[in-house]
């Protein structure tokens, strides 16, 4: 549906009044927008660049003032849109109220970029204000009877299959999620529950960080790191205090890894991977001293109210679980359906994990401990394939390989991607590259690549949007995307290799800025990665696959001293190497679904329930699926942001469901390796530019010419 001359009439006659509050002044002042701001504003960065980010100019102490401003700006403007005189119209109510919000929810978008990529003390201070901020401006919008009526009216009137008639049905849909045809009573309890889940997510995650970035292991002597290789002990010297004492941090990913593999000392290697344990069972190996601040928190109790208070919330919304009103919009569409998802694989995963095990076990001659496991992976890794992993990663080094992935995927999509010299970004070390189609020079997206760990920046790895592509009251404008990883820089003079499984996450969440990136929805809303859970992980895994085919591996890795090409007889068995162990990491990533779906499809009250029931929780999990648990237990759960802190409650189980779905578009996209680009750009066309428009069924089925099944999955992993 594409709305006629009348109706944009309307609008524009609408943006036009939205826009006369604001009176414009300092015409030619490059510190003003041109648009009048109280006293105190009028250099705030945040206000005074309508059209860009300021980066550089930034500071903490700029969000709340800048957030306060732009809510009170909005009230006005949406009095007036329910004050229009006029029948609803999609114009005139939906699309307008979105218009008049992207101001506030741009600054929110770079609000989040600062607190996951750079959460100094200063931010932190400010989290509890600029939640508060954000609720207010929930509640003003869903909490609005009069805008709920006329979204209602405006709804009846779209044909169904429009890209309006979703983004209203979205709209009416929230606002039966936050109770609008409820009691006022209840409206006002669900807006009491909606401020402090908030408020307990934010502390969960805050609580993780303090975690994640305070425990340190303490070395004296190097004689205890024996086997750990050279170039690591090399890094090790960015930890050694004046004494000579090394501390060696546990929220540095890649050094763990190296320590699990590498060093000889099981106990060492037992000290490791229980120094992030719980108190009761860490004290066991580490000291007070080095779990620093980390036993001074718990996210026990937090996740149980959490637990609580989703529902509480689902009761008052008439649901018998969270689950259930999570579910019922999305491609599973029920509890059962996941349960059944799980049921149908985990004998079969189980059985593989277990002949995994026993053959592990077998080759180090003894039954294994989980510490001593990834010591022993590698060495069976390296008689079963002939390749050392170490090996591998001098083919990887960071700023060859970035460029290498970016230009595979402007090769595939005939895009370009070049990299903007001395861009402003939040920190000197992020990257920043303009994508846009290499045919028609039109400018797709601006992505900020910042990929190195440091004590500011939450673990893990993701995409943010900072700006969606989309509509705007003057125009359309491009996405602006920044994807972070948690590498560990080498130290000068030494380079800085990747493991394959990094190179692996560099693809995927490339995967999801492409998403982003050919984003041709007309409305924010829709754009992009906004579909369902259970299908956004879809692109981006299946961009994963391309890291093993001899179209990347023979043009992107590339050794980082001789500058020659991988050995073509390595490819095949990387290729066939990369499913090794697939039993035991699809078993953990079922176990973690499996804790989701648990939580979340509970009926009890955990109000007055004690920590220690989150260990038990998980035993019983455990016991209950038959799958191996130590004595000395420590659950997921506390350190489980995902679903406590991350917007995938109910959700996790969506990589299993998306590994489902991307085996079989692989298996559609790599059976004839003649038409890859034109599969490409069908892909690009068909479901990358559709965003949330379609039932992602639909979507596939526009691509494939096929409805999806688990076959090539289930053949993938052996079963």
């Amino acid at each position: 549906m594409r709305l006629g001359f009348g109706y944009w009439v309307r609008l524009l006659a609408v943006v036009v009044t939205l826009l006369a509050p604001v009176s414009p002044v300092h015409a030619g002042d490059p510190d003003c927008p041109g648009y009048l701001l109280p006293a105190g504003l009028e250099h705030n960065p945040l206000l005074t660049s309508p059209h860009s980010i300021s980066w550089a100019r930034i500071r903490p102490e700029h969000f709340v003032p800048a957030l306060r401003h732009q809510l009170e700006t909005f009230k006005t403007r949406f009095a007036f849109i329910l004050s229009y005189p006029y029948e609803p119209e999609f114009a005139s109510t939906v699309l307008a109220v979105d218009l008049s919000a992207q101001e506030f929810s741009r600054t929110l978008s770079i609000y989040s970029v600062f607190s996951g990529n750079h959460n100094t003390p200063e931010m932190q201070a400010i989290q509890d204000e600029i939640d508060s901020i954000a609720n207010d401006f929930s509640d003003l919008v869903l909490q609005n009877k009069t805008y709920y009526q006329r979204v209602a009216a405006v709804l009846k009137k779209l044909p169904e299959g429009s890209e309006e008639y979703e983004i209203t049905r979205q709209t009416h849909e929230e606002f039966r999620e936050r109770g609008i045809h409820l009691s006022k009573a209840k409206r006002e309890e669900l807006s009491r529950i909606e401020r402090r889940l908030t408020k307990l997510g934010s502390e969960f995650d805050q609580n993780r960080i303090l975690q994640h970035n305070a425990v340190r292991v303490k070395v004296t002597d190097l004689h205890e790191l024996e086997g750990l290789p050279e170039n690591w002990l090399v890094l090790l010297k960015l930890h050694r205090d004046p004494s000579g004492t090394y501390w060696i941090p546990m929220s540095n990913h890649s050094l763990l890894t190296q320590l699990l593999e590498n060093v000889h000392s099981s106990d060492f290697r037992r000290k490791v991977y229980f120094a992030e344990s719980s108190p009761e069972i860490a004290k066991n190996y580490i000291s007070a001293e080095e779990a620093g601040a980390s036993w001074t928190v718990d996210n026990r109790p937090i996740l149980l109210e959490i637990i609580t208070l989703r529902q509480r919330r689902a009761r008052i919304l008439g649901q018998d679980t969270y689950a259930e009103g999570v579910l019922k919009d999305r491609m599973a569409g029920s509890i059962e359906q996941v349960r059944k998802f799980y049921q149908d694989l985990l004998p079969g995963i189980e059985e593989l994990a277990n002949r995994e095990k026993n053959e592990l076990e077998k080759f180090a001659g003894k039954k294994l401990n989980p510490w001593d496991r990834a010591r022993y992976v590698k060495q069976l890794y390296q008689q079963k394939f002939n390749l050392d992993q170490d090996k591998i990663s001098e083919y990887f080094e960071v700023n060859r390989t970035v460029r290498s992935v970016l230009d595979f995927y402007a090769d595939l999509f005939d895009i370009r991607i070049e990299k903007i010299e001395n861009a402003e970004t939040w920190l000197k070390d992020v990257e920043v590259y303009r994508i846009s189609e290499r045919r028609t020079g039109e400018v797709l997206s601006e992505l900020h690549v910042d990929l190195f760990t440091r004590s500011t920046k939450s673990g893990g790895a993701w995409k943010a949007s900072i700006q969606k592509a989309g509509a705007t009251g003057g125009g359309r404008q491009r996405g602006i995307l920044d994807i972070t990883m948690n590498l560990d820089r080498a130290p000068e003079g030494h380079p800085t290799l990747l493991r394959i499984d990094e190179v692996k996450t560099l693809f995927h969440e490339l995967g999801h800025a492409m998403h982003e990136s050919f984003s041709k929805t007309w409305y924010t809303s829709l754009a992009g990665t906004n579909v369902t859970r259970d299908f956004v992980e879809f692109p981006s895994q299946l961009m994963e696959n391309w890291l093993y085919t001899p179209e990347f591996l023979n043009q992107g890795a590339i050794h980082y001293q001789t500058g020659e090409r991988i050995p073509s007889e390595w490819i095949d068995r990387i290729r066939e190497a990369e499913n090794f162990r697939v039993g035991t990491q699809v078993r953990r990533q079922m176990m973690l679904g499996l804790i989701d779906l648990h939580w979340h499809s509970t009926s009890a009250d955990y109000s007055s329930a004690p920590a220690s029931l989150v260990d038990e929780f998980e035993k019983d999990l455990y016991d209950r699926y038959g799958v191996e648990r130590l004595a000395e237990f420590s659950p997921i759960s506390p350190g489980f942001s995902h679903i406590f802190s991350g917007g995938y409650a109910m959700g996790y189980y969506s990589y299993l469901w998306g590994n489902m779905i991307e085996a079989d578009g692989f298996d559609y996209w790599y059976s004839d390796r003649k038409l890859i680009h034109e599969k490409a750009r069908a892909l690009k066309e068909a479901i990358l530019s559709r965003g949330g428009t379609k039932d992602p069924n639909e979507l596939y089925r526009a691509w494939t010419g096929r409805n999806y099944s688990a076959g090539p999955f289930l053949k993938r992993i052996g079963l």
